[in-house]
């Protein structure tokens, strides 16, 4: 898997991979001052949360949503009746 997946959070805007089930940071684009900060290529979420402690939030976003890009989903059923 290859797949591009953007998390907005606070103002900020992280681009990332989904690389053979892997995050792997690229960019983040901070709104407040139109500023890109550029991760070198591989840098992972750990290495990322690490010098941007202050991100946390949306570090934990992207992680959230990580885990929803490779968890299949489940057939629920729209019923809530109790039986």
């Amino acid at each position: 898997m290859n797949d591009e997946h953007h998390t907005r959070v606070d103002g900020l805007d992280a681009t990332w991979r989904l690389i053979h089930h892997q995050i792997r940071i690229i960019k983040v684009h901070n709104e407040s001052d139109h500023r890109d900060v550029m991760f070198a290529p591989g840098t992972d979420l750990a290495d990322a949360r690490e010098a941007f402690q202050r991100w946390n939030r949306l570090w934990d976003t992207v992680r959230d949503e990580f885990w929803t890009a490779i968890t299949p989903t489940a057939h629920r059923s729209t019923d809530t009746r109790w039986i």
